[in-house]
């Protein structure tokens, strides 16, 4: 990892691959949904990351994005009770986490929360970590 700050934020587990992460959210997924890590705002709420698709990432490219952030889909037990798997920021390097705004759910485009919510954890793939294109 070439970005020193990301040592700093002490919840954030950057890992080789995901044999030691809970599994619950991630087998209720289908198979085409590929999962590159597990955050939560608490401890005990678990949120499965999901790589955005070819389609997802040119929805998405207009969108400027700081060192460290990237922009997945995510599902936890409520959003796939509900059948979503709505987008979301994350700063890898800092540990927060970015939502839609209302507008944007409302108005179907995509526009994210200006301040993020710090996360109580995140685990995620090392070959995430990367700038995303």
């Amino acid at each position: 990892m070439s970005n020193p700050t990301l040592a700093l934020a002490s919840q954030v587990y950057v890992d080789e691959s995901m044999a030691t992460w809970y599994q619950d959210v991630i087998s209720l997924l289908p198979a085409e949904d590929v999962v590159v890590g597990l955050m939560g705002f608490t401890p005990i709420h678990e949120m499965a990351l999901i790589k955005l698709n070819d389609g997802e990432l040119d929805m998405v490219k207009s969108i400027k994005l700081k060192p460290g952030e990237r922009i997945f889909r995510y599902a936890s037990m409520a959003t796939l009770a509900g059948g979503m798997k709505p987008l979301i920021k994350v700063n890898i390097y800092t540990g927060r986490a970015y939502s839609l705004t209302d507008d944007a759910i409302e108005h179907d485009h995509v526009d994210f929360e200006s301040r993020g919510q710090k996360l109580a954890f995140l685990r995620i793939l090392k070959n995430e970590c990367t700038p995303q294109a």
